[in-house]
């Protein structure tokens, strides 16, 4: 059965409806190719290196006051003692040292060890106007060609504009607030469309070619990374801000994670239907935790799981991110996203589990035909994956939201699991469960989901953990369930980062 022969069946009970809230329309003062161009030839690709547990690191930055001094986000390139920059348009790198910094803005003032021959980009301040748009320019993913990607300023930047406390989750905003990383009050930009790893340090540049605002952050939020955009009315404040040698390391016990991007020779990338997946870094499961959209979901999760894989410690997950939106996926480190029919993706991770992987265009701009066509899309993406078993499922009310999840900045998440047990002789069943995700914001909807399929378990041998969870059967029996608890784990980690 193919996505779209399925029509509005349900799996199991009524799907929640995912509600969306209306989205911004835009107006076409944009950034031409001349004026992008124009840029390009003062943007470089940074890259860090011996920077402690991230031995290379790799972001943007352009040329700005005169032809030896670019501008980047401080994180980049915090603790590290190598910095280069490279310049595409000119071919040449350029040895680079810390010169100034504003830490509580996440900016830096690197100076190179001799001119670089271009013209340095010039900075406008206050906001541009609303339904405008900006391009940034950079490096984003890491690979050593740049890229451009326009974005939306919304209503949110009318005067007297956003501070970096209005765009981070509150969870994340307290543990920022409490360590005193970054000034809250920072000014940004708010942006429909999102900028990704290897864009901190990037240009956003306006229709008359100057720079409005500093591609920053990139704190982790579980798969994605949370990144703004600094208004470009600190650049003089940067200038004249504390001569430094350089950057000071960040701490490593913080719970405020980056989400480092390191070099690629190459963009990895899958198309499933409207969306294409680029591959970006790998990451442990405590650094994906720490800063999840759901901590208690995914800690009810890891408990879980922790019975088969005896300990979640050390698990690694594969993050690819959808170059359009943001949206982050993450996958058991090593296995391949495979693109197939109708625009449905899968990732196989054992015989008996294997990932799907959905994206559908919404387009309806009235809301409540938007919210319709993704309630249809999660309907249909359920009913998939209802296709897939022998026979219906059941809820399972312990992995199953009652309502969806939402913020304001239109994110809205369901998580749910089924379950289908059936006999195979009078001491074993074939334990079928299925686990998804479904998630959207603007004009795209995500469905993911974990497959276990053909499992068959041995109930004595089940019963026999109660007694002595160590001895052989007990542990041979559980290993069974080692790759399903990993990419259910995956499945529970994609999500869509603030904007």
């Amino acid at each position: 059965m193919t996505m779209r022969s399925i029509g509005r069946l349900l799996l199991g009970s009524a799907v929640a409806s995912l509600t969306l809230p209306a989205s911004t329309s835009v107006g076409a003062q944009e950034p031409s190719v001349a004026v992008m161009q124009a840029a390009l030839r003062s943007v470089g690709r940074v890259v860090a290196e011996d920077c402690g547990e991230t031995a290379e690191r790799t972001a943007t930055a352009f040329v700005w006051s005169d032809d030896e001094t670019l501008v980047t986000a401080r994180h980049v390139v915090a603790g590290c003692a190598l910095i280069s920059v490279t310049l595409e348009s000119t071919g040449q790198t350029y040895t680079a040292v810390p010169k100034r910094e504003l830490a509580k803005r996440d900016l830096v003032l690197l100076r190179t060890d001799k001119p670089m021959g271009v013209v340095p980009l010039s900075a406008a301040g206050g906001l541009p106007n609303v339904g405008s748009r900006v391009v940034a320019i950079g490096y984003p993913i890491g690979v050593p060609t740049s890229d451009s990607k326009m974005l939306d300023v919304t209503v949110r930047n009318a005067p007297p504009g956003s501070k970096l406390m209005d765009l981070l989750p509150a969870e994340l905003g307290k543990q920022v607030a409490s360590s005193g990383k970054f000034a809250l009050d920072t000014a940004i930009l708010r942006l429909d469309g999102n900028l990704l790893p290897g864009h901190s340090g990037a240009p956003l540049i306006d229709a008359a070619g100057y720079v409005r605002a500093i591609g920053s952050g990139g704190l982790q939020n579980g798969a994605g990374g949370v990144v703004w955009a600094v208004r470009s009315d600190y650049l003089d404040e940067l200038a004249a801000g504390p001569a430094i040698t350089s950057v000071e390391a960040e701490p490593n016990d913080s719970e405020l994670r980056f989400a480092h991007q390191r070099p690629q020779s190459d963009e990895k990338s899958v198309t499933c239907g409207p969306a294409v997946f680029v591959y970006s870094r790998s990451s442990s499961l405590e650094d994906l935790y720490v800063s999840s959209d759901d901590k208690n979901g995914l800690q009810q999760l890891t408990m879980t799981a922790n019975t088969s894989l005896g300990s979640s410690v050390g698990e690694r997950f594969d993050i690819w991110v959808d170059r359009d939106t943001g949206a982050s996926l993450a996958v058991p480190a090593g296995r391949s996203i495979s693109a197939g029919d109708d625009g449905l993706c899968e990732v196989e991770v054992s015989p008996n589990v294997r990932m799907a992987i959905q994206a559908t265009n919404t387009p309806a701009t009235d809301p409540p035909k938007r919210q319709l066509q993704v309630q249809l899309a999660s309907v249909t993406f359920e009913t998939w994956l209802a296709s897939q078993a022998e026979g219906p499922y059941a809820t399972d009310p312990s992995f199953s939201y009652v309502m969806p999840m939402q913020r304001p900045d239109g994110f809205v998440v369901r998580r749910a699991g089924y379950f289908r047990n059936s006999p195979v002789s009078l001491s074993s069943v074939q334990a079928d469960y299925a686990f998804v995700t479904h998630m959207a914001r603007g004009n795209r909807y995500y469905g993911v989901a974990s497959i276990r399929s053909g499992l068959v378990i041995d109930l004595n041998n089940m019963q026999s953990c109660g007694v002595n969870p160590n001895s052989s059967t007990c542990v041979a029996e559980r290993e069974k369930f080692r790759d399903w608890s990993r990419s259910s784990l995956a499945v529970h980690l994609a999500t869509i980062p603030p904007i």
